[in-house]
């Protein structure tokens, strides 16, 4: 059997090229991660008050952030000291056996870190900032310094919900009549793990 050859020009192949590059292009747009840090941290004085709080947390964590084995999961507790001045806001991790494994200074927008090797390479402090703020910050807050840098925000009486370019990115859950009175149950939509915060005090 005899097969016939269309002979295609060079526009032929151009167009098929264009539409490859726009296909491909189309295909990283919608892959794009968006930017989780865009807004944060928010500064010492946005939280509005002086407070001490003492905090159990408890947090799981998907394999998938870290590893393709999702037997590979894992579960991590840290204490949480936390001291609030419009100036300075320091948290303070310690370990189950009462060693201080992670400092986390604020000042104004800036923050500094002291990690202790005992710390899981996984918990990154910038992050455990950041989803403080999420759980405890007062709302007209995190709207004044997100919803600019792309964030939407949705909350009821006793949820919060943190979108990014229309996809959800973290919830939160109160169990109490404030955040900072009951337990808190947050989830990272996006990076693969959840945050049990129980009040100590």
């Amino acid at each position: 059997m005899s097969q016939q050859l269309t002979h295609r020009g060079p526009f032929y192949f151009s167009a098929i090229l264009l539409s490859s590059l726009l296909l491909s292009a189309c295909a990283n747009q919608r892959l794009a991660p968006p930017d989780l840090t865009a807004g944060f941290p928010l500064s010492s004085n946005s939280l509005g008050e002086t407070r001490n709080a003492q905090q159990h947390l408890v947090g799981h964590y998907s394999a998938h952030r870290f590893t393709k084995d999702k037997s590979q999961a894992q579960k991590h507790e840290m204490l949480a000291l936390i001291e609030a001045t419009p100036d300075v806001i320091t948290l303070v991790g310690m370990s189950g056996l009462g060693n201080r494994i992670l400092t986390i200074r604020l000042s104004g927008e800036d923050f500094t870190v002291d990690r202790s090797p005992l710390l899981p390479a996984q918990l990154d402090a910038f992050y455990v900032l950041r989803d403080i703020q999420f759980c405890f910050w007062p709302e007209q807050a995190l709207r004044d310094k997100l919803e600019p840098n792309g964030w939407r925000i949705e909350t009821t009486p006793n949820s919060r919900a943190f979108y990014k370019k229309n996809q959800l990115i973290t919830q939160v859950q109160y169990e109490g009549a404030t955040p900072w009175s009951g337990k808190v149950h947050y989830t990272d939509k996006i990076m693969g793990y959840t945050l049990d915060i129980n009040p100590l005090d």
